[in-house]
């Protein structure tokens, strides 16, 4: 992932953010995509990414992954509520979207239309986006577990915690401090 440099003269790098370990019982961001049968094809945009098109015949699996070409979306799990078609745009069918690797009240995706055929004409707009669930996890510098270095945008960890890959007990590539290692120990040694 690209650093993101601020200060009034964009010399001090950002580091990577993160949800803080040691807060518990949070849960995932989930909004739902409701269907009303139609055909053609249409995009979402979440933070100003928008996909390549995703149309209607096409399968769960198709959605989820333009929604894990953008930049601003890591991971995501879908799951199926109702008609258990395999297109994406099923007959009164919702589509459940957790995002498993952006933390925090997230903004709802919105959906360009545009090049969508409806089947009745009385139906003002084929896709409904609400927010299912609240994210409640912190999306945090560091994760809260560490001191950013702006110099480089790197984190470090305090004791305990390392890089994670988005979940509090795996280790990764995010850089972020949340995942606390559970091999280590101090010891007090006079």
């Amino acid at each position: 992932s690209a650093t993101d440099y601020k200060g009034y003269d964009c010399s001090y790098a950002g580091c990577p953010t993160g949800d803080n370990p040691v807060t518990i019982q949070q849960v995932n961001e989930v909004q739902s995509l409701e269907f009303v049968w139609g055909s053609g094809y249409f995009t979402l945009t979440f933070r100003e990414n928008t996909t390549y098109p995703i149309y209607c015949n096409q399968t769960d699996a198709v959605l989820k992954y333009r929604l894990e070409e953008l930049y601003t979306i890591n991971t995501v799990s879908l799951t199926r509520i109702g008609n258990d078609s395999l297109r994406v745009c099923s007959n009164e069918s919702v589509l459940l979207i957790e995002f498993i690797t952006e933390f925090g009240d997230l903004p709802l995706l919105t959906a360009d239309i545009t090049h969508m055929q409806p089947a009745s004409y009385s139906i003002d707009n084929p896709i409904v986006i609400t927010e299912y669930r609240k994210g409640t996890k912190e999306d945090i510098e560091c994760s809260g577990q560490g001191i950013c270095i702006e110099s480089t945008g790197r984190c470090n960890c305090v004791s305990n915690y390392m890089s994670s890959n988005g979940y509090v007990d795996s280790s990764g590539e995010r850089g972020d401090c949340t995942f606390r290692n559970p091999l280590f120990y101090t010891s007090n040694k006079n």
